[in-house]
């Protein structure tokens, strides 16, 4: 039955996918990975990269910035991982 259970979640729940850029973006990606954050995605780079979720990913105003996006639609960008995990908590409710 958990089995099922955990198939439900995943097919009700699509997989988050947080794409950090700037020059603080280990240091994010580090504070996103001590949550627990179940199917996510989470990459990072503080230059450019041709990973298609940091594709066209920008650090806006040189800050670092968080794109929290879900089958490739992005919400907002963020500048804080406290903001990003409220994006993700809105999104899943």
């Amino acid at each position: 039955m958990a089995n099922w259970a955990s198939l439900f979640i995943r097919y009700y729940q699509p997989t988050a996918e947080i794409a950090v850029v700037g020059p603080e973006a280990q240091a994010f990606r580090k504070q996103l990975h001590q949550q627990y954050l179940p199917d996510a995605v989470v990459v990072g780079t503080e230059t450019k990269s041709d990973l298609p979720l940091l594709e066209d990913r920008v650090a806006v105003n040189g800050q670092t910035t968080v794109y929290v996006c879900f089958n490739s639609a992005c919400q907002l960008p963020v500048h804080s991982v406290k903001e990003a995990l409220g994006q993700l908590e809105e999104a899943r409710k």
